[in-house]
């Protein structure tokens, strides 16, 4: 990764409060990233990612019903 790479951010991406990408690092669509994240490598589609340094928690298929489950239980 060269410093004067971009960074790419797909559609459909929330980058939650004080995250932080690395240079050059791509971000897929329909994304999730937790708050405080460290972002150091490439994010695929469709998923929910967290940490420092960021992994992938689960999909965003997951996500969603882990939402709805706590809206209805």
């Amino acid at each position: 990764m060269g410093s004067s790479e971009r960074i790419k951010i797909g559609n459909n991406v929330f980058i939650g409060m004080k995250s932080r990408i690395l240079k050059g690092v791509h971000i897929g669509n329909n994304v999730v990233i937790g708050a405080n994240s460290l972002v150091n490598k490439d994010v695929s589609d469709d998923c929910v990612v967290a940490g420092n340094l960021a992994k992938v928690i689960m999909s965003l298929d997951e996500y969603y019903k882990k939402i709805n489950n706590m809206k209805n239980p």
